[in-house]
C-alpha cells in the first residue's frame, strides 16, 4: 500500500471508522499523513474525519449521510465537481 500510495497507483482512499484511520496510519508510520496526501481521502462522518485530522491527514471528503451509500454519493459530487 505504500509503494502504491507513494507512486500515485490510488486515487481514492476511504475512511468508514476511526479505527480504519487508526489502522492504516499505525501500518503507514511517520509517513502516513505525507502519503495520504497524494491522495483524496474520504470519510464517512465528522467522528472518523476527527480521528484522521488528529492524525495529521487532510480529509478532502466527508459524506452527508453516514453510510456507505452516503460516503459514495459525496464522493461522486466531488469528482462531478473536480471534472467541470
Amino acid at each position: 500500500v505504500e509503494n502504491l500510495l507513494d507512486s500515485g497507483g490510488i486515487d481514492v482512499v476511504t475512511f468508514t471508522s476511526s479505527s480504519t484511520v487508526q489502522h492504516l496510519a499505525d501500518a503507514l508510520g511517520a509517513d502516513a499523513a505525507r502519503l495520504m496526501s497524494k491522495v483524496c481521502v474520504a470519510s464517512i462522518g465528522p467522528i472518523t474525519t476527527a480521528t484522521a485530522q488528529a492524525l495529521g491527514i487532510r480529509v478532502d471528503v466527508v459524506a452527508d449521510a453516514y453510510t456507505v451509500p452516503g460516503l459514495i454519493d459525496a464522493l461522486e459530487k466531488h469528482f462531478e465537481k473536480k471534472a467541470i
